[in-house]
């Protein structure tokens, strides 16, 4: 599995028979190479994993302590107040840059809820685990993602760079463990490891926080919790492929996530309605954070955020429908506000920050020729900013 297929969403739908098709399947993984092949792919960032464990919670000191790693070199980071779905602790992976920019990405790797959706379905990945040996074997499939230095035009090439990986099945959102056994418990995780962020990034200039698919979602749902444990540190959102659509979309899927994950308490206790209708939540976050930026990166017609929308339905969402919601959910969202904007290309394909390195094609070139890096680019530096979306027909 290369890292581009962990920021879809579904990598492991076709475990059982979700009819994506193939097209679907190579959307999700483009150009996949294995871990032994990959590994030799030249980055600025090293490829070498070290570990790190000061200032863990067993060590016998409990305030939490910087996180020692070496600059432009992949650290893995253990946490012994983490958990997988198993009950395995997992922990992140750091690489330091050069500037006082920090970039927090969530990994992606679909979603359950029940025992036939986390036991025989496992519709999310990791449930067995994440430990150093997965992530080294992450760190040699990262070329012309945003985690790649030598990217052409990558405006997070000298930043500060964290992944956190996606083993609990709910988003990065969840702290519940339901009568199947799971451990949803994905938001307990980014509290953990933001006590420990923050003091290794104390003098950070600016915090961009990402995520792909699950990630996205997951990215959107935690921000309030990174921007508040970064105080007056101003945060940026990326949520890549991680679409807010309305409950009437999802009817068939949030009821019984909320009760699985306890998804009611990831919201801001003050963002009222959040809960029960997610678009609300970044029209809030517009508003209470004006100083940052906030965006949505999206195919205009993703083939697995629509399928995921309606999985187990006989009929899976239309491209159309898909794309019409996304169209009315983007405009009244961002269209009128000075710090939103979002990047929304033609096509169903899913996910773009792992495909970074494809500015010509893949994704391709959205309306007057701006890429994406240009586009985030943008987004960092406090430029002009501008939306991006299909020319209309």
């Amino acid at each position: 599995m290369s890292l581009r297929s962990s920021f879809g969403l579904f990598g492991v739908v076709s475990i059982v028979g979700l009819a994506l098709g193939a097209q679907a399947c190579s959307d999700d993984d483009p150009g996949t190479t294995s871990s032994s092949s990959s590994s030799s792919s030249s980055s600025s960032s090293s490829s070498s994993t070290s570990s790190s464990s000061g200032g863990d919670p067993d060590s016998g000191d409990t305030a939490p302590k910087a996180i020692e790693a070496e600059a432009g070199k992949w650290t893995w980071v253990p946490f012994s107040d983490s958990s997988c779905a198993n009950g395995s602790p997992t922990g992140i992976g750091i690489n330091k840059g050069t500037s006082k920019k920090v970039v927090i990405y969530l990994e992606g790797g679909g979603a359950c809820w029940s025992a036939g959706t986390c036991g025989i379905g496992a519709l999310a990945t990791n449930l067995d685990g994440f430990d150093e040996t997965k992530f080294t074997a992450r760190v040699g499939e990262m070329p012309g993602s945003h985690f790649d230095r030598t990217t052409v035009g990558n405006p997070y090439k000298d930043a500060s760079l964290v992944y956190v990986p996606y083993c609990t099945g709910d988003v990065h959102s969840g702290d519940n463990t339901p009568d199947y056994g799971q451990k949803h418990v994905g938001r307990k995780n980014i509290e953990a490891f933001l006590k420990r962020l923050v003091p290794t990034f104390k003098d950070a200039e600016r915090v961009t926080l990402t995520g792909s698919s699950a990630g996205g979602f997951g990215a959107a749902i935690n921000y309030h919790k990174v921007a508040t444990a970064f105080g007056t540190t101003r945060v940026d959102l990326v949520d890549d492929s991680g679409p807010p659509f309305p409950t009437t979309e999802m009817i068939h899927y949030l009821p019984a996530w909320t009760p699985a994950w306890k998804l009611e308490g990831a919201f801001p206790t003050d963002c009222a309605g959040c809960a029960a209708e997610p678009t609300k939540l970044i029209p809030y976050y517009l508003k209470k954070y004006p100083s940052s930026r906030f965006t949505v990166l999206s195919y205009n017609q993703d083939q697995t955020i629509r399928s995921f929308f309606t999985f187990g339905q006989a009929n899976i969402m239309s491209g159309g429908v898909f794309q019409t919601n996304l169209e009315t959910v983007t405009s009244t969202t961002f269209d009128a506000s000075t710090n939103g904007r979002y990047f929304v290309l033609q096509g169903n394909l899913h996910t773009m920050l792992g495909r970074m390195d494809k500015p010509d094609a893949d994704p391709v070139s959205g309306a007057g020729g701006v890429t994406l890096a240009q586009f985030l680019t943008a987004m960092d530096t406090s430029e002009t900013w501008t939306s991006v979306k299909p020319p209309a027909p």
